[in-house]
């Protein structure tokens, strides 16, 4: 019975990565493309883009090396799971206000700022 449960869970990840990384590949395709139409000193790379990809990059394997690490110090996955929604409840708060002084910033969005109804209703 537990057997059957991993392995549909297994299958589940799977396919929910594949997709995953088929999406990260085709806007990395897509973004080096673009950097090439775009590109003022014709040597084909935009060292901005780059490091937007490094640190884009970077994150995604900090993050893996972080999870790798707590899988081998066999940190309690349930315990994890409700500091990390803690956390997220602090942080989220002062995030959407900062979207939402940034969503009515005309200097930010230029002339597609939220309206005054959007900004109180948030």
């Amino acid at each position: 019975m537990y057997a059957a449960l991993a392995c549909n869970a297994a299958i589940a990840l799977a396919k929910l990565l594949a997709a995953l990384f088929s999406g990260s590949a085709r806007y990395g395709r897509r973004g080096r493309l673009l950097d090439r139409r775009h590109d003022k000193s014709g040597d084909g790379l935009d060292w901005h883009a780059n490091r937007q990809a490094r640190a884009f990059y970077g994150t995604i394997a900090a993050a893996t090396l972080l999870g790798a690490l707590a899988n081998v110090a066999s940190v309690n996955a349930m315990q994890s799971l409700v500091w990390v929604a803690v956390i997220n409840g602090m942080v989220a708060v002062p995030v959407m206000a900062l979207l939402m002084l940034m969503a009515a910033d005309p200097r930010i969005l230029g002339r597609f700022t939220v309206s005054h109804i959007w900004q109180v209703l948030g």
